[in-house]
């Protein structure tokens, strides 16, 4: 959904977005797991989405792609804390 709320942004910068949040389900290593803000962190392939879509907000943003001074401080801390 971030990224999603960064393109919009940068295109359509007067729109007002509204959202509505779900916890999506997923079939991985036959189970099913409900991904929650709670949990996400506990399984690994969860971990792998939410990693990647960082790296995507990352990329697109400095390409300029989508907005990203809303979010720039955010990702060189997150990279920060990585190193």
């Amino acid at each position: 959904m971030g990224r999603h709320y960064l393109t919009f942004k940068k295109y359509f910068p007067k729109t007002t977005l509204f959202y509505e949040t779900y916890e999506p389900s997923y079939l991985n290593d036959n189970s099913t797991y409900t991904i929650k803000k709670e949990n996400w962190f506990l399984f690994p392939f969860s971990i792998q989405r939410i990693w990647g879509e960082f790296l995507r907000i990352k990329m697109y943003g400095n390409k300029g792609d989508i907005e990203f001074e809303e979010v720039r401080n955010l990702v060189q801390e997150i990279e920060r804390q990585i190193k």
